[in-house]
């Protein structure tokens, strides 16, 4: 499950998932939810316990991966126009 479902399943903002994770702040899940960035793996294991394995690492690796395809066609799709 994405981070951004998550938090809207548990009616979470940013602000109230960063206190619950702890170390972060309200910015940086924003960023994470969204898929602009990636958690460090010490966060990714936090943010596993604090959604109690509902957002874990496969969930990551699969948001990385579909990332790094739409990076890669991208170009792709912009030589054929």
């Amino acid at each position: 499950m994405r981070l951004l479902d998550y938090m809207r399943e548990e009616g979470l903002d940013d602000e109230a998932f960063a206190e619950r994770l702890g170390e972060c702040g309200p910015y940086a899940v924003k960023k994470w939810k969204y898929g602009e960035r990636e958690p460090d793996a010490s966060t990714i294991v936090r943010i596993e316990r604090a959604t109690e394995g509902r957002v874990g690492l496969t969930d990551w690796a699969a948001q990385s991966d579909a990332r790094k395809a739409k990076r890669v066609a991208a170009p792709a799709e912009g030589a054929a126009a």
